[in-house]
């Protein structure tokens, strides 16, 4: 299919040049230009190039200039190859300075140069048309066949057919074949594909790293006159590209809300995760979020669609890996894993022996240092045993600690020596109860 616009044709135009050497054939109207030799005969004989582009009908044209200025007679002959012999003049022109020969066939031509005086020599010129030519394998209505890719693999056909030329001998008559050879790309336009041997494999060049988006495959072929012929194919996918990204929802800062997931990828049970989906071309999806072997934990989501944005909450300290498992409507299945895992810390609890609760913005309340913290208790208690403070607390988060104030009132503990008793669970199941969890903590108010 000729997607793209090609160039396919050459003219070849060999001059052979009599005993006088300053007259020449040269054209205006060529692409390129090669010398050529013979084994019989020396001299700057060369070959004229013409492009023609598919559907185009393109000709040689020649130009024959005598050997110095003025006037003199020239008559065009062509060669036939069967016979070994020229033809009568084709074309004659008498008393000019140049003569041109134009719509020229393939073959060869003779220009005899003449002035009835010192100068009587002839000029040998060959045409070619060249038919260059790149075909790339396809459906009726451009597209890859369909039993040329399934979801592991995709096969690209295609074929260069470079044309040969052949001239002769002036001399002997003996047929010389016109060296013509030809480089290819497979390209596409498709930025991020790779096409493995795109320059050396023509056919089949198998890629089982298929595009997951709709791509055109183009075939390039240049051969040895610079003259380059272009088809494509469409591949319309049937393969998917699974990836997601991430968000953690911040509970430690005001506002609360979902930020880019940091790096390195941990934080605290418990912690909430927005996934969102990133995949191309899938058509189902299957959101892993944890798969515990050990812990005997399977959790999932499945979704038609891409738009959706699960979220998940994990607890136990551990490291997870969510995967995301994207199906094509075809049937064709992509799964995408991270690669640094999501770390849920595990629990930890560090207890202060002193606060200031003077509200100067510097510890101002007395509240244990935390991580992963599934439910927390706390009571504290006067030097002479009263209750001054309690609190039954499933999110530390949202605690900002005792303030010194005696059951939440207004009236403010005095400086001292208070007594905590604190019972806590990590969501590691870890228990906080005895040793520091059961001390002193000092409250110093400072001078009014």
């Amino acid at each position: 299919m000729r997607y793209f616009s090609g160039v396919s044709g050459l003219l070849f135009l060999w001059l052979i040049i009599g005993h006088n050497v300053d007259a020449q054939i040269s054209s205006g109207t060529a692409d390129a230009e090669k010398p050529i030799a013979y084994k019989s005969y020396t001299g700057n004989d060369k070959v004229f190039i013409f492009y023609s582009h598919p559907g185009e009908k393109v000709k040689g044209s020649l130009r024959a200039d005598a050997p110095y200025e003025g006037i003199f007679d020239f008559e065009w002959s062509v060669y036939n190859a069967d016979f070994a012999i020229w033809s009568t003049p084709f074309k004659a022109e008498t008393e000019v300075a140049f003569s041109a020969a134009n719509n020229l066939d393939e073959g060869g031509y003779r220009v005899r140069v003449s002035n009835g005086s010192d100068i009587d020599t002839f000029l040998y010129a060959w045409v070619f048309i060249d038919n260059l030519m790149v075909d790339v394998e396809e459906t009726i209505d451009g597209k890859v066949k369909p039993f040329k890719y399934t979801c592991d693999f995709l096969i690209l056909n295609g074929a260069v057919y470079a044309d040969s030329f052949f001239y002769y001998d002036p001399i002997s008559n003996e047929r010389i074949r016109l060296l013509n050879d030809y480089t290819f790309l497979w390209s596409s336009d498709n930025p991020d594909l790779i096409i493995p041997n795109s320059t050396r494999v023509l056919s089949p060049n198998t890629n089982y790293r298929p595009p997951f988006i709709d791509t055109w495959f183009v075939l390039t072929a240049t051969d040895s006159f610079g003259m380059q012929d272009v088809d494509s194919v469409f591949y319309e996918t049937i393969h998917v590209k699974s990836e997601f990204t991430m968000e953690f929802f911040d509970k430690k800062e005001e506002p609360q809300e979902y930020i880019s997931a940091p790096n390195p990828t941990e934080d605290d049970a418990p912690l909430k995760v927005r996934f969102t989906n990133a995949s191309i071309n899938g058509y189902s999806f299957e959101w892993i979020f944890e798969d515990t072997t050990e812990a005997d934990v399977f959790a999932n989501e499945l979704t038609e669609d891409v738009n959706y944005q699960p979220e998940y909450t994990y607890t136990f300290p551990e490291d997870y890996y969510p995967r995301l498992v994207a199906k094509s409507e075809e049937g064709c299945i992509d799964t995408f894993k991270v690669e640094e895992p999501i770390v849920i810390l595990p629990s930890k609890l560090e207890v202060a022996n002193v606060f200031s609760p003077n509200e100067d913005g510097t510890n101002d309340f007395f509240k244990p240092s935390f991580m992963s913290i599934k439910e927390f208790h706390i009571r504290i208690y006067s030097h002479t045993g009263n209750l001054v403070y309690k609190k039954d607390i499933t999110d530390l988060y949202s605690w900002d600690g005792w303030n010194g104030n005696i059951m939440d009132s207004n009236r403010k503990a005095p400086s001292g020596v208070y007594y905590y008793v604190i019972e806590a669970t990590g969501y590691d199941e870890e228990r906080y109860n005895r040793g520091p969890y059961k001390g002193a903590v000092h409250l110093f108010r400072g001078r009014n």
